[in-house]
């Protein structure tokens, strides 16, 4: 779950194996879902140029994360509809 530090925005929120692989993945190439980065879309979703958004995950964001062996994408799921992050719309 990628929210802002105070746990009041939640921008993003995906199931994944590992997150060393994850994150980059996500800022990179995009969620695997839609076949896209959420840095345009969270620069749009700012108002701020994309060059700025690494910027801005650093100064005001935090990754958070639940280790679960088994329904991890059933409860990705369940966050996407009870918190409707921005970018999973």
């Amino acid at each position: 779950m990628l929210t802002d530090s105070d746990l009041t925005t939640y921008y993003y929120v995906e199931a994944c194996q590992t997150l060393r692989v994850a994150i980059p993945h996500l800022m990179r190439s995009g969620a695997a879902r839609r076949g896209e980065s959420i840095r345009p879309q969270l620069a749009d979703h700012l108002g701020i140029p994309e060059s700025r958004v690494a910027k801005y995950l650093s100064d005001h964001c935090v990754v958070r994360w639940l280790q679960m062996d088994d329904d991890a994408a059933h409860f990705a799921h369940f966050l996407i509809a009870v918190l409707h992050p921005t970018l999973n719309e």
